[in-house]
This record gives structure tokens, C-alpha cells and sequence, in this order.
């Protein structure tokens, strides 16, 4: 396995080398088969236990499974069914919440929403993809440039670069859909 290339649920590339072999290893050693660490450092040849007590560090899958496990513990006491039961106006509320996160054919920045579930983009419309840009909005895309130009400013003069990078961002999305626009 050693020089091979693997990829972790993020995407991100991991090298098999043979650190990381001796790792796993005595992770799996130590919390899988419960090996104790003193024994685990000597096959490593580690003559500091609290290098090897590294791996009694839990896993994340462990941490879920805890979680669960005290879940189990907790719903012997109570009753989640009756606590997490919603009364008609909570369920109006959460209708309303929902029809505002489901996008189709709901006025936006431009143009107008045609995604039919859940929002992807958490609501950033300028820029999107679902969006289909209306010539008749297009005022409203050169208020939000008008509007940026000075959000920026006043970012600048706050010393919040970040926000101002944002702004910026949020800018040439606005130029984008009236490019858009333009070509209709």
C-alpha cells in the first residue's frame, strides 16, 4: 500500500506512507481490539506512553456512536415523540419557513427563482445558477451595484477586509446578470 492515493470523504488526497500505516495501525490496535497502549508502544518502539496515549483519542464514528448511545439513555426519561410535537401554529410557521427556503417561481435580485427544493446556495441568489434573469428587474441589479459601491467603503473605513471581499463578490455577481440581461 505504501506510495498509493487515496482521497478522504472531503476530497482531499492522503499518500499512504509509512507514518500514516504506522498510525492506523495502532489506532486500530489500541480502540478496536483494545490493546493497551503500553503494549502497542513497545511494538512501536516508543519509549514515551504519552506519544501512544495519542491514540486513545476517540475516533469521530466514536463520538457519533456515544452520542447515539446517550440518546438511547435520555429517551428513557423522556419522551421525544410528545416533546418535539408541534402545535398548528408551529406547523404554519415551518410551512412559511419552508416556502421561503423552496424556491420555484419566487421573485429574486434580477430575475426569478426556478429551483424546486431547497434553496443550494443558502439563499445567495446573485450569482445563482437556478436564477432566470428578467430584463424588467434589471434596475434592481444596478441598485445592488450602486448599493455595494458603498457597503464597501464603509467596510473599508470599519477595517473589515472580509466583508469587504464579500461585497466585491456580490458586486460582480450583479455585473454578471446584467450581462445576462443585456443578451436577452
Amino acid at each position: 500500500m505504501h506510495g498509493l492515493f487515496f482521497e478522504t470523504q472531503e476530497g482531499k488526497l492522503v499518500t499512504v506512507k509509512t507514518h500514516l500505516l504506522r498510525h492506523a495501525f495502532a489506532t486500530e490496535a489500541v480502540q478496536r481490539h483494545g490493546v493497551t497502549t503500553d503494549i502497542v508502544a513497545k511494538l512501536l518502539h516508543q519509549r514515551d506512553l504519552n506519544v501512544t496515549d495519542y491514540y486513545w483519542e476517540p475516533t469521530q464514528s466514536q463520538v457519533v456512536q456515544g452520542v447515539g448511545e446517550l440518546q438511547d439513555i435520555i429517551m428513557d426519561y423522556i419522551d421525544l415523540d410528545e416533546a418535539i410535537l408541534c402545535s398548528p401554529d408551529e406547523l404554519q410557521q415551518e410551512f412559511k419557513e419552508h416556502k421561503e427556503k423552496v424556491g420555484i417561481l419566487n421573485n429574486v435580485i434580477g430575475g426569478v427563482c426556478v429551483i424546486n427544493s431547497v434553496c443550494p446556495v443558502k439563499m445567495a441568489c446573485l450569482g445563482c445558477q437556478a436564477k432566470i434573469p428578467q430584463p424588467e428587474k434589471k434596475h434592481e441589479l444596478e441598485e445592488v451595484i450602486e448599493l455595494s459601491k458603498d457597503m464597501e467603503r464603509r467596510f473599508s473605513a470599519m477595517d473589515l477586509p472580509i466583508e469587504v471581499k464579500k461585497v466585491k463578490v456580490m458586486r460582480k455577481h450583479a455585473r454578471t446578470g446584467l450581462k445576462e440581461i443585456n443578451l436577452i
